[in-house]
């Protein structure tokens, strides 16, 4: 309840008379008698002041000529004191009055002057005016102290209402986040020894069983970023970069990677530039690669015969904000007119039967429409049953003032994206020590294997406190470790904890993070922990190896790597 005193039905409005005649108080009160008022009447200026301190006056009825305290200077009294409530002031006085008393009356805060003697009605009528104002006064002011209370009332409730969704917003990140943990950790073991298992094996019915297990984990691997995407775009987490890239590049990585699926169905994959496109865009490469591979990747799974087209072209050009647009073409099932929108929900496919045709979640496009969105494009979709689709994406350039514009891949200098084996199978960590901190004992089975396969003497420890104890020890002792990995979620102490004690004491060597969370801060919480590098479960041999090769090569120095013990 506001703390304002509300006037009801039974709340009269109050008349001050102040005269020091009681027959001109009583005659008054007489004219007066017929109003809806409560009538106050006092004898002098003073008695007047003390009245309006106290209570609430709708208007005074003044006598010019009062004993002690006069009208005026009542009247001045009032106006002087910004703290004293200001009602309006009638003064009364004799016919023939001269025009100055009048004027410093107005100057004092007089709303009008009456003449005696008065006549009742007009009295009543002027005083009625004031009642009137009054009331609307109170009126307004009760209206507003509602809205105030029903104004507070909401925001309470609004502030309650954002409390609970922070608090569930935070729960269900954090249960992403451990969900992300548990998920991908065992992921790093299961892909791990899967290629462990095809370097090894000779028997074409063992090399098949081995790809399965590799491709459905890896299909599950994807699934796992996907749910990890749309939480990140739904809560506004998700990171965009606006760098230099090459559109060109980006499509060669694109066909690249989708072609082998292309040809095993034994579908084309043409590319085609409508118009000169910008060699350089700002933009974020790596999310218009994904979106690319997801559009791409859909044409290929939903066309059985004829080819897939990816168009690209500048549009918009001259126009402030200048668009590159590409455009995925298939021949396949295509999709039904009121069908479209629905493909764009999360978890949804056009058809029911399609998700047991042909599989997936349905999560791929909604994730690509808002990250094109984000990249400040659109996302459309035309399609006509069993004929195909086009699926049309657009992104913003960026400035394109100083950018040169280039008919085919041919004048764009392009990386090598091949499929050829890399040289890290010739990598060796011949004398280097690796520490290697982690909780899950398949995980350090494949991480040791890895690295002891290619040389390195590897030490491991089961938590964070075992790792530090054992990285000081070494230390002390002047054989420290070359690079330690750290798995940064571990019982007994984690490795945020542990790799902060290791700096706070001095220690200088690398410290490498292995976290199986992926959402965006993930990176910046380990370096800001002191970690030198960070890798994502599930590990990549390849980024392991060049990752410990890297760091390794800057430590075959013999100082200790503790500077306070």
């Amino acid at each position: 309840m506001v703390g304002n005193h509300r006037m009801g039905e039974g709340d009269l409005p109050k008349i001050l008379i102040v005269d020091d005649h009681t027959d001109g108080q009583r005659l008054m009160e007489e004219m007066l008698r017929t109003l809806p008022a409560e009538i106050h009447k006092v004898s002098s200026g003073t008695e007047a002041l003390g009245v309006i301190v106290c209570h609430e006056v709708a208007v005074v009825l003044m006598e010019v000529q009062v004993f002690g305290l006069d009208g005026l200077s009542t009247a001045i009294a009032m106006q002087s004191n910004k703290s004293m409530r200001q009602p309006p002031i009638i003064f009364i006085t004799e016919a023939g009055g001269d025009d100055a008393t009048e004027f410093k009356g107005y100057e004092a805060g007089a709303v009008d002057f009456l003449y005696k003697p008065v006549h009742p009605s007009v009295l009543r009528a002027k005083v009625e005016v004031f009642l009137n104002l009054y009331r609307l006064r109170r009126e307004i002011s009760n209206q507003n102290a509602i809205l105030e209370e029903r104004v507070a009332q909401r925001t309470a409730e609004l502030k309650t209402a954002c409390e609970v969704a922070e608090a569930a917003s935070n729960a269900k990140g954090e249960f992403l986040a451990n969900m992300s943990h548990e998920l991908r950790t065992p992921m790093t073991a299961i892909l791990g020894f899967t290629d462990i298992l095809l370097s090894s094996l000779t028997q074409p019915e063992n090399i098949d069983s081995a790809r399965t297990v590799k491709e459905n984990g890896e299909y599950l691997l994807n699934l796992i970023n996907d749910i990890l995407d749309l939480s990140k775009i739904e809560s506004g987490n998700i990171d965009i970069e606006q760098i230099e890239t090459s559109p060109y590049q980006i499509i060669a990585d694109v066909v690249s990677l989708m072609n082998v699926k292309a040809v095993a169905k034994g579908l084309s994959l043409d590319v085609e530039f409508d118009s000169p496109v910008p060699e350089t865009i700002r933009t974020d490469p790596v999310r218009i690669r994904q979106i690319l591979i997801n559009i791409v990747g859909n044409a290929i799974k939903f066309t059985e015969t004829g080819s897939i087209r990816l168009i690209a072209r500048l549009v918009d050009e001259f126009a402030d904000e200048p668009k590159l647009q590409f455009d995925v073409v298939d021949t396949g099932i295509g999709i039904p007119e009121d069908k479209i929108d629905k493909i764009f929900k999360p978890f949804i496919q056009a058809d029911g039967s399609t998700t047991r045709l042909f599989g997936g979640t349905g999560l791929g496009l909604s994730i690509s429409k808002r990250l094109v969105e984000l990249l400040g494009g659109k996302f459309s979709v035309s399609s006509t049953v069993n004929k195909g689709s086009t699926f049309t994406i657009s992104v913003s350039t960026g400035p394109l003032e100083d950018a040169r514009l280039i008919r085919n891949s041919a004048e764009a200098k392009l990386r090598v994206t091949d499929n050829e084996p890399s040289e890290i199978d010739g990598l060796s960590l011949c004398n280097h020590r690796i520490l290697v901190v982690e909780d899950g004992a398949d995980n350090q089975r494949f991480i040791s294997f890895m690295l002891e396969r290619a040389g390195a003497e590897v030490t491991l420890a089961d938590n964070g406190r075992i790792g530090a104890d054992l990285a000081t020890v070494a230390s002390s002792e002047g054989r420290p470790f070359d690079v330690m990995l750290m798995d940064m979620q571990m019982p007994v102490m984690d490795g945020y904890v542990a790799t902060r004690q290791l700096r706070d004491k001095g220690y200088t060597l690398p410290i490498i993070a292995l976290t199986a969370h992926a959402m965006a801060a993930d990176r910046s919480k380990c370096i800001i922990a002191g970690c030198d590098d960070y890798m994502s479960k599930p590990i990549s041999r390849k980024r392991l190896l060049e990752l410990v090769a890297k760091y390794a090569a800057r430590t075959n120095t013999p100082e200790a790597a503790i500077v306070e013990s």
